[in-house]
């Protein structure tokens, strides 16, 4: 994967909480969309909960740049 690349994804991940929803902005909703997209949920959860953080664009950040995530 490019450096360039891995910048957009950085960048828009971090952008794209703008465009979520205010009653998306919670903990079920993370883990609905996690269980849904992923092989091995429990393991992503434990990462982006572990590693939550006061800024909550930054969740999408951690979810978005995942290594598992980076696979698709």
């Amino acid at each position: 994967m490019s450096p360039e690349l891995l910048i957009r994804r950085l960048v828009y991940a971090d952008r794209s909480y703008k465009f979520s929803k205010p009653e998306n902005d919670n903990k079920e909703f993370y883990e609905r969309i996690v269980t849904k997209n992923f092989d091995q949920p429990d393991k992503i959860l434990k990462y982006l909960f572990k590693n939550m953080v006061n800024r909550k664009s930054e969740r999408n950040v951690l979810l978005f740049n995942h290594p598992e995530f980076l696979k698709a």
